[in-house]
């Protein structure tokens, strides 16, 4: 899984352009590119729109947002501004919304002049807009404080979450073999799965498995084995068994990628010739999550979907420890 990407949702009010003149419109997309550049520095991609302030503004940021497949929109107030001009955009919205409440003083004895009160009443306009969001039932969630705190750090977890889940609903998992007899602890079955999460579930084809086995050539085993030997320490006394164990490996990897799966589970019990798999891919399934791909052991599907979800968002390796199996 990529780093997250948001839309960063700009409220304003037209009023401040028509009275106030440029220079707190200046001062507000100042803001919004420190808002941004936070964002950037913690491996956030930001997408901004310009300052919205009126329903077609809305519209039209938003659908920019959808075009450019955001995993959530943040919406920022740099001023009030009128809600009405942007829940109908916001109750047609397709990414989970977060608000970030923040302003660019720390605190209102700072702010108590009148000049200062203009540069940050973006509070009102987010009690505003979700007053309006919760009466209109569009759900939300919401980070508020200042910058020198960990407001953005909050956010940004939020948004990691939203691209979490919409990982979940588009996942394929695969699965070899049945759910080993008795071991009910995270026991889910497909129509279940997918009703929840919106997860599908591939079921191994042994005529398509054993065909990707018979593909792997000798050179490719070859160029394993000698990746592995340079990675790992490999005993090499049963020379026929590393060599079967690296075809399990290449068979393995091809099925995974030819089905575009996210997360998998192979029951041991069935992991033989006639599922196509000359032996049990332990090492492989450890590589498979040292790059974001879940897995559980012995047929479980909701738990390969949960770990999916850590491996990727933690984006480091992770490796499997077989001795229950």
């Amino acid at each position: 899984m990529s780093g997250e990407k948001i839309g960063l949702l700009l409220h304003y009010l037209k009023l401040y352009d028509e009275v106030c003149g440029p220079e707190i419109r200046s001062e507000a997309e100042a803001f919004a590119v420190i808002i941004k550049n936070e964002y950037e520095r913690r491996g956030v991609t930001v997408a901004t729109s310009p300052l919205c302030r009126s329903s077609e503004e809305f519209r039209a940021a938003i659908a920019n947002f959808e075009r450019e497949c955001v995993d959530a929109v943040v919406s920022l107030h740099l001023a009030y501004s009128p809600s009405l001009e942007a829940i109908d955009a916001l109750e047609q919205l397709k990414p989970a919304l977060v608000v970030m409440d923040t302003t660019p003083t720390y605190d209102f004895i700072e702010a108590a002049s009148v000049p200062a009160i203009d540069r940050n009443h973006g509070i009102h306009g987010v009690q505003d807009m979700c007053s309006v969001l919760k009466r209109r039932g569009v759900h939300y969630h919401i980070a508020c404080g200042h910058l020198n705190g960990d407001v953005a750090r909050r956010v940004a977890n939020l948004c990691r979450a939203a691209q979490a889940a919409i990982a979940m609903k588009r996942m394929r998992v695969g699965l070899v073999g049945d759910s080993f007899a008795g071991m009910g602890d995270f026991q889910v079955d497909a129509h279940t799965l997918a009703a929840v999460t919106g997860a599908q579930v591939i079921t191994l084809d042994s005529e398509e498995m054993c065909a990707l086995r018979d593909s792997v050539t000798a050179s490719e085993i070859d160029k394993q084995i000698a990746e592995d030997e340079a990675q790992f320490s490999v005993e090499l006394s049963q020379p026929e068994n590393i060599r079967l164990a690296a075809k399990a490996a290449l068979t393995l990897r091809r099925w995974v990628q030819k089905n575009a799966l996210g997360a998998l589970s192979v029951n041991f019990m069935q992991a033989n010739l006639a599922t196509g798999l000359v032996k049990m891919p332990f090492a492989e399934l450890s590589r498979l999550m040292a790059h974001g791909i879940g897995y559980a052991g012995e047929g479980k599907a909701g738990g390969k979907v949960r770990l999916h979800k850590v491996n990727a968002q933690r984006a480091k390796r992770v490796f499997l420890y077989p001795a229950a199996q």
